[in-house]
């Protein structure tokens, strides 16, 4: 009896030791329960973004419409400095100025030409007569034989007919452009032909006031025809 007495008093001893300790390690219970997290699930779950970047729930994510190309240009040219441009004449003579103009010239490269000025590509210039092929201020049959060398080629010493270029070719070319085809040809020889031996062309007569075969002007060659 005193040995069973002596097992059970350490048992009971033990399990009211076991129970003192889980109460005390149970978490302490709060006088009001606490308030529960809702979670909306009928709204989508936000989209992860790249790293760096924020997505604005405003934004609108349907894609972007590409960029438009560049519109086609046209500059010919165009006048970027200020100043203007008057006009004067006389009989014999034409005058064009500007005022304050500090600097003219041209530059150009692969694909673009480039002048610094106020008029630049407005106009051009006449600094010729057309028919006057070789330059002497009248046309007479002189020019004639300066377009024939032309057409074929002919030796000019000390230039050779056989060299690359052309022994005759007029200065500016249009000089002998008297039909204003933009080339010469032999047609602008009996342009020519015509021309100082007053032909018909017909409903012109060669008879009457002025020249039926007068050059035609072209580039700068657009001085009266004497």
């Amino acid at each position: 009896m005193k040995k069973l007495l002596f097992i059970l008093i350490p048992l009971i001893l033990l399990v009211l030791v076991s129970s003192t300790w889980a109460e005390k390690s149970k978490p302490p219970v709060a006088s009001e329960p606490q308030d529960e997290i809702q979670i909306d699930k009928s709204k989508p779950a936000p989209v992860p973004t790249t790293p760096g970047n924020v997505q604005d729930k405003a934004e609108d994510i349907t894609p972007k419409s590409q960029k438009s190309a560049a519109p086609n240009y046209d500059l010919s040219w165009f006048s970027i400095n200020g100043g203007g441009d008057s006009y004067g004449s006389s009989t014999n003579y034409q005058l064009g100025y500007s005022v304050g103009q500090p600097v003219a010239g041209q530059g150009s490269s692969a694909s673009y030409d480039l002048g610094i000025g106020f008029w630049y590509g407005a106009y051009t210039l006449c600094t010729a007569i057309p028919g006057d092929v070789n330059g002497s201020s009248a046309i007479t049959i002189g020019d004639i034989v300066h377009l024939v060398n032309y057409i074929f080629d002919k030796d000019r010493l000390p230039c050779l007919g056989s060299d690359p270029g052309n022994c005759w070719t007029p200065a500016p070319f249009c000089r002998g452009d008297v039909n204003q085809s933009a080339t010469i040809t032999i047609g602008d020889i009996l342009h020519l032909v015509n021309y100082i031996f007053d032909k018909d062309r017909l409903p012109c007569l060669g008879a009457s006031p002025g020249n039926c075969w007068t050059p035609e002007s072209s580039e700068a060659c657009c001085l009266p025809v004497p």
